[in-house]
């Protein structure tokens, strides 16, 4: 006898599958953004990244691509914020550590 999956039994593959379509998409639309930043958008790359930022607060890489297109504009104050607000998030990127050290630095 055939029997259907029960949602509870679906449920860790989709949540699996949502998880990882999400993923792409954010990775995706990064991509664009750093395409921007190379070819000298760097206004429409700050559109791009604070609607990817608005979409998906808690993804602490996406504050600190922003804080890179607010360096590119100039913006270093706001840059120095963002940066600190990702490592609150994910404190233990090193990446993120180093961009805090060099933000910090540069107020002088």
């Amino acid at each position: 006898e055939l029997t259907p999956p029960t949602v509870e039994a679906l449920l860790p593959r989709f949540a699996q599958g949502y998880a990882e379509t999400q993923m792409s998409s954010i990775l995706m639309r990064m991509q664009e953004v750093e395409s921007l930043m190379r070819n000298r958008q760097s206004s429409q790359a700050l559109r791009a990244i604070e609607k990817l930022c608005e979409e998906f607060p808690k993804v602490s890489f996406l504050g600190f691509l922003k804080a890179s297109v607010l360096v590119t504009l100039g913006r270093r104050k706001e840059a120095l914020q963002m940066t600190r607000e990702a490592l609150k998030i994910h404190p233990e990127y090193k990446p993120g550590q180093n961009m805090l050290k060099i933000l910090e630095g540069s107020r002088s």
